[in-house]
């Protein structure tokens, strides 16, 4: 009895979409990493520094992705859709900032001590977000001290060069 449904083979990931539909509908489905049919073939996106503090503009990231479609057209970083920033890309590996201080605001404002949001790969080719990784601002500021900050956030935390923790210290 045929109900008309496609085989469950015949829905894969899309890579450039991050969603699952047949490959039929899968625009340049049969261009190298543009499709999955497995899923250790999609997109794995890690970033360092994972967290970063709320009064730290700017901070210069590096993100490595695996299994990525072809980068030359170029990508963008995007914390969700508050702000995105140019990258650049070398030895395989992109390069982009986080948000300065005042773009920072309004991805925080009343969150409390931590916000994780999603730090997304943007295709500057196709416009569409293709990989994302978890991103933590955390504010100690909320905090008696750094130790209870790193204790109740599960961070190690960034500290400047003279050792000092900006949230708490920022003289």
């Amino acid at each position: 009895m045929d109900s008309g449904a496609p085989a469950a083979h015949e829905f894969e990931a899309q890579l450039s979409s991050n969603s699952c539909s047949r490959k039929d509908r899968c625009e340049r489905a049969e261009e190298p990493q543009r499709f999955a049919s497995d899923l250790r073939q999609c997109v794995q996106l890690t970033v360092q520094p994972k967290n970063i503090s709320v009064t730290m503009s700017e901070v210069p990231l590096v993100l490595q992705a695996w299994n990525v479609p072809d980068l030359s057209a170029g990508v963008n970083c995007s914390f969700e859709d508050f702000t995105e920033s140019e990258s650049r890309i070398e030895d395989g590996r992109i390069y982009c900032s986080s948000p300065s201080t005042k773009d920072v605001i309004p991805i925080t404002r009343g969150r409390g001590d931590k916000q994780v949001v999603k730090l997304y790969l943007k295709s500057k080719e196709t416009g569409k977000k293709f990989a994302a990784v978890d991103f933590v601002f955390y504010n100690c500021s909320v905090h008696q001290s750094t130790v209870i900050c790193e204790k109740n956030l599960g961070v190690d935390l960034w500290q400047e060069e003279d050792g000092k923790d900006p949230d708490l210290d920022p003289g």
